[in-house]
């Protein structure tokens, strides 16, 4: 009896020790020694003595701007934010240092006169063709009636476009005190209706290609690059993604711009001037490093104080991995371990995407990616909640890590496509110019070095020429893209190649114009 005592003593007291152990040492992320070695910006608390990471964020964004500099105001009063609500507005005017949002006159969307919404993707929708290539009145009546009801904000669009700031504020939904991660809850509505007006300047260029206007259509697309460069001036990755997406929208209708007998010589030669002047900089690693690293020391910060399910509520990347994670590793934890790894993970991602070469940046950030995938797993393995709280932080680190970091490999491939295309434009330029120079299109492209470009580019996905077809009606530039496999029997919406095809659009049995 007594040994069974004794070994129920001697239990207890193990247990103790090691629930005492696991609680011992906990700390908060948000002491000044910590902070300081995690954000390079001057830290705002709110009232409650939280970081306010939303109000760093527009800190940094709104540094040195002039309203009057500032491109998105005028795209506001273009295009307003819907269910901009009262205080929203007032907020937003606040952050934007200005009196007034407000305008009469708005840009219509084709669903405001009454369309249904667009199919994506369908190639059927008219209002897919309309930006995919030329077409007349004739064919769209509808799709010609929203440029009409428009054309007073086309030349608003330009103006906006020719500013040289972009400042789109971080307004969260929730308020400073509830609870909630409230970065992930800003919303980037704005960003996502200037793809309307995106649409509708390609529609409008695709529009006046066919009516031999080929002036209007390279102003269209020269300002689509300026809109996707302001886009592209925000730190979200989102931003990075819809600039990237204007810019595929410019590259696609200037094939069929070049392909118009119509275009000249200076025509060609200022779009090319422009595009060497205006460079496509998405800064991907500047907004990891600052817009994801504050996204995800906010989301530590909001697990610390009101646990895991905030995630879970902020529709996390993997909220489900979180519920599944037992509840006692989230308690008394040092989580200044926890911000630290997170930060160290964003450093990685940071470092591969400064690599300049583009398939061995590729590969690093697969290889990481991989690595993340693995890292719930190894922080649940067997024993790993009966260590100490730094074990146990590094754990909750890890889960974390999985849960928060961005998608890199997926941005970093869409960057180095992005590039790819405005190589390819430029290309298809200097073999425009050739042929209104000599009659004729050149045989190979080593031709057109050194008078019409300097060096030919190659393909970046595999470091070879790109592909070069001449056709009677025109000619098409070809990089394999990701998979490294010419793919002539996939669709456009694959994504799988990228193609330059400048000859004139043709109906076909696969691709016929519809009947309005």
């Amino acid at each position: 009896m007594k040994k069974l005592l004794w070994a129920a003593l001697i239990l207890f007291g193990l247990l103790l020790v090691a629930a005492l152990w696991q609680f011992n040492g906990a700390r908060t992320m948000n002491d000044p020694q910590t902070l300081a070695s995690l954000v390079s910006d001057e830290i705002i608390y709110d009232d409650n003595g939280l970081v306010d990471y939303v109000a760093m964020l527009n800190t940094r964004l709104s540094r040195d701007l002039r309203p009057e500099d500032n491109a998105f105001i005028d795209y506001a009063r273009i295009l307003l934010p819907a269910n901009l609500s009262t205080g929203e507005s007032s907020e937003l005017c606040k952050l934007l240092k200005i009196d007034s949002i407000s305008n009469n006159d708005l840009f219509v969307t084709m669903e405001e006169m009454g369309a249904k919404p667009i199919t994506p993707g369908d190639p059927q929708d008219p209002r897919t063709q309309i930006t995919q290539r030329p077409w007349t009145q004739e064919e769209f009546p509808d799709c010609a009636q929203w440029l009409e009801r428009n054309a007073r904000q086309i030349e608003a669009i330009h103006a906006a476009a020719r500013k040289p700031k972009y400042y789109y504020p971080f307004i969260s939904t929730i308020k400073l005190g509830d609870k909630g991660w409230r970065t992930s809850s800003c919303s980037l509505e704005h960003v996502q209706q200037m793809r309307e007006l995106a649409r509708f300047l390609t529609t409008h260029a695709m529009n006046a290609t066919v009516r031999g206007d080929t002036s209007a259509a390279v102003n269209d697309l020269e300002t689509i690059h300026r809109m996707a460069a302001h886009v592209s001036q925000g730190l979200c990755t989102v931003e990075k993604l819809v600039g990237i997406a204007f810019e595929g929208l410019a590259f696609l209708a200037a094939s069929h711009v070049l392909a118009n007998e119509n275009i000249t010589l200076e025509q060609l030669a200022d779009y090319r001037k422009y595009l060497r002047a205006h460079d496509l900089d998405l800064r991907l690693a500047e907004s990891i490093s600052i817009s994801e690293r504050y996204m995800a020391l906010d989301a530590v910060q909001s697990v610390e104080k009101w646990g895991v399910g905030v995630l879970s509520n902020a529709g996390g990347a993997n909220s489900a991995t979180s519920n599944t994670v037992p509840t006692q590793i989230w308690s008394a934890l040092d989580w200044s371990i926890v911000a630290n790894q997170l930060s160290a993970n964003i450093d990685s991602i940071v470092e591969s995407l400064k690599q300049p070469d583009d398939l061995v940046r590729l590969r690093e950030l697969q290889s990481f990616e991989t690595e993340l995938q693995e890292l719930p797993s190894n922080a649940l393995g067997l024993g790993r909640f009966f260590l100490g709280p730094k074990a146990r932080a590094e754990a909750v680190g890890k889960i974390l890590s999985a849960l928060l970091m961005p998608a890199a490999q997926v941005i970093a491939a869409a960057e180095i496509r992005a590039r790819m295309q405005r190589e390819m434009l430029d290309l298809g330029l200097a073999i425009a110019e050739y042929r209104l120079e000599n009659g004729r299109l050149p045989e190979s492209l080593d031709v057109l070095v050194p008078k019409y470009i300097a060096v030919v580019p190659l393909d970046r996905f595999t470091q070879k020429p790109l592909i070069y077809r001449v056709y009677d009606d025109g000619f098409e530039l070809i990089s394999v893209g990701k998979d490294g496999e010419l793919n002539d029997d996939a669709p456009p919406e694959s994504f799988k190649d990228i193609r330059f095809i400048a000859r004139p659009y043709k109906p076909t049995a696969a691709n016929p114009v519809p009947n309005q």
